[in-house]
């Protein structure tokens, strides 16, 4: 799962794995816990680990994109944002 980290979010560690729950009995805090802006199912992803918004100029298709990839699957995805959603996620 990825999220787009927003001042005071709840995110849900460790209660949630992206929509599923892991600990459900264990108290959510404060704040309700906020939805994943990005999920990958376990077929396509084990481990999402990091990423970045590439602002390069060798990729230019890239540029502005959230690029992250899975430690378990090495794959690597893409995804472009607006000012409130994920528009779309592409594996590269």
């Amino acid at each position: 799962m990825v999220y787009r980290v927003r001042s005071g979010g709840n995110y849900g560690w460790s209660i949630k794995e992206g929509p599923g729950d892991v600990m459900p009995n264990l108290p959510v805090g404060p704040t309700p816990i906020l939805a994943p802006d990005i999920t990958l199912s376990h077929a396509d992803a084990a481990s999402v680990t990091g990423g970045f918004v590439y602002r390069g100029s060798e990729l230019p298709e890239l540029r502005g994109s959230y690029v992250f990839g899975d430690w378990i699957t090495r794959r690597f995805w893409a995804a472009e944002f607006d000012e409130s959603a994920v528009q779309t996620v592409t594996e590269i």
